[in-house]
């Protein structure tokens, strides 16, 4: 074989690889839908989750400003509020891109079987372009009324449903599973328009009870002062929030309840407790703290932080949604009635010494010469989680922060009695500890019969002397 024709043989493999490689190409192209990317949500949403699986838009619809919530300015809502409020006539505008090799028509409908019921868009999408990016316009009210299929044009349900945009690749008038496609969008809206809704009870008389199933209520909870913090009591019955017959936080007829929001105004202690409740301030966006729930009801703190030591604080507490409507808060009146019957809306935080302190310790300082950081923590946990629950435990407490400072100051005095309080201090930390991996009741029970076997145990070898 000559140099010339090794080389056309060659040139020849490659032509026939290349025209493979084109045939292959469109088939690997062929063979999979094309599909919609979600390129962007710019308007008309009061939040959204564009990462998920399937993009998730929420809407807060014909609620007010949380700047404006008690336009009476009695302290009781006027209605629900949000930090992005939205009406009917607003416009969610979602914004996407395709790869269809043509162009397409979309349409907006609440199932892939059904495009008879469409959404008509302002913008028209008659023809879109592949690879070109796109956006279309829709009315809220056009939004609710579809997916909801209930005539729901003004918004007014809790709801969650599914907007589809459909691409059609020729021209069929019903959804072809073999050559359209679709992109499937989750919409998600609440609406604390009314009184009602946001102050769920009537006057004087709470009924957010353990019966309330449609509401995600408040029931009782109570605050215990800290260093700079009142602590959240966790209600045995009810687990510090309501709703134990319909479970919480789900709801039924409600999106899912994703923060409570305790609103706070330092107040006047020698005022009534009506004229306290009343004076904390619900309007604003810097009087408040958010405590995140998450889908199984568990809260990523117990307390509120950051206030003033010495000074007194009064709370009102309302659920926040995932679509950022916020209502529910127990009336002036109501909170008033609840006040004494395992409800404390009112706390005074006090700086804490000794070893429940937060950042010095006076006790485990004057004794060991050391801060013993490693069990302060272990210390505030038993103080917070189990202590503060029983009433003997707040006046133990307060008793200690009252007098832990001089009996400090006395025990630098004393290097004997120094060595007795590092002798002591260990115990309690193991008891805390203890208490706080197997419970303050399985604690109590391991002692009580650690003791009884060795009282036991003394009689025995008494009996044998």
């Amino acid at each position: 074989m000559t140099f010339i024709q090794k080389f056309k043989n060659q040139s020849l493999s490659k032509y026939q690889f290349m025209i493979f490689l084109g045939f292959f190409s469109l088939f690997f192209q062929s063979s999979f839908a094309a599909s919609f990317t979600i390129t962007g949500v710019p308007s008309g949403f009061s939040d959204k989750d564009l990462d998920a699986t399937t993009p998730v838009v929420l809407g807060s619809i014909n609620s007010v400003a949380c700047t404006s919530w008690d336009a009476g300015s009695d302290g009781d809502p006027d209605t629900g509020c949000s930090a992005a409020p939205l009406t009917t006539s607003d416009q969610l505008e979602i914004c996407f891109t395709h790869d269809n090799s043509t162009a397409i028509k979309v349409y907006a409908t609440n199932s892939t079987s059904d495009t008879a019921t469409t959404l008509t868009p302002v913008t028209s999408l008659n023809s879109v372009d592949a690879s070109t990016d796109t956006c279309a316009n829709f009315y809220w009210s056009s939004i609710c009324n579809l997916i909801n299929s209930d005539d729901d044009t003004s918004c007014s349900k809790n709801f969650e449903g599914s907007l589809y945009l459909i691409g059609e690749t020729g021209s069929n008038t019903t959804y072809d599973s073999g050559s359209d496609f679709y992109k499937q969008i989750t919409i998600k809206y609440s609406n604390y328009s009314s009184a009602s809704s946001a102050v769920a009870t009537t006057t004087g008389t709470p009924n957010c009870s353990s019966s309330t199933t449609d509401k995600p209520c408040i029931l009782t909870y109570s605050l215990v002062p800290g260093d700079g913090k009142a602590i959240i009591y966790y209600d045995g019955t009810n687990d510090f929030l309501s709703n134990t017959a319909g479970g919480w936080p789900s709801i039924s007829g409600h999106l899912r309840v994703k923060y409570i929001r305790f609103y706070y105004s330092q107040t006047n202690s020698s005022d009534p407790d009506a004229t306290a409740a009343a004076a904390v301030n619900i309007n604003g966006t810097d009087n408040y703290q958010d405590i995140e729930i998450d889908e199984d009801g568990n809260f990523s703190r117990n307390y509120i932080g950051g206030l003033e030591n010495d000074k007194e604080y009064s709370f009102r507490a309302a659920v926040v949604d995932e679509a950022g409507s916020v209502g529910y808060m127990l009336d002036v009146a109501s909170t008033v009635a609840n006040s004494g019957s395992g409800y404390a809306f009112r706390v005074t935080p006090s700086e804490v010494f000794g070893i429940f302190e937060e950042s010095r310790c006076f006790i485990a300082t004057a004794a060991y010469g050391t801060s013993l950081s490693g069990k302060l923590d272990d210390l505030r946990a038993f103080r917070d989680k189990i202590l503060s629950k029983f009433s003997w435990g707040n006046r133990f407490i307060r008793w200690y922060y009252n007098h832990s400072p001089k009996y400090a100051a006395e025990l630098l005095q004393y290097p004997a009695l120094q060595r007795l309080v590092q002798v002591m201090i260990w115990p309690a930390w193991a008891f805390s500890s203890l208490s706080l991996s197997i419970g303050f009741e399985w604690t109590i029970f391991l002692l009580s019969l650690g003791l009884i076997l060795a009282v036991r145990v003394i009689f025995f070898w008494r009996a044998k002397v």
